[in-house]
């Protein structure tokens, strides 16, 4: 399987959700605690292009999600395609990006500043 990483810097928070899973074991019967998958819908801007995403949060102890809408976001994660039938049997398709971490963008934090690579 391949897997396809990356960071978003400055991505902004359109929405968000909070919804509440629990592990089940063999026979069905729910185990452990109650934790939360917390999605967010984002905005990624490049000069006149706009894209949007869906980022999915997993494991989560609260219900609460993290980031309200309008914050600006610097974020990593995975590109996962997700596939379904819509109700009159067509096949509908979008990239999910699944975060491994999500954090407020601050401008003056070196780890998101653009490096130039030197060419030698």
């Amino acid at each position: 399987m391949t897997k396809i990483y990356l960071k978003v810097v400055g991505a902004q928070i359109l929405f968000n959700n909070s919804f509440p899973y629990q592990v089940k074991d063999k026979d069905g019967k729910k185990i452990g605690k109650t934790r939360y998958i917390h999605t967010y819908g984002i905005q990624c801007t490049n000069e006149s292009r706009k894209s949007l995403f869906i980022v999915k949060s997993f494991n989560n102890e609260s219900e609460e999600t993290y980031f309200e809408n309008g914050d600006i976001i610097k974020l990593t994660g995975t590109l996962v395609q997700e596939k379904w039938q819509d109700d009159e049997g067509d096949w509908v398709s979008r990239v999910t990006i699944i975060a491994n971490s999500i954090d407020i963008f601050d401008e003056n934090d070196e780890e998101v500043k653009p490096k130039r690579k030197s060419r030698k």
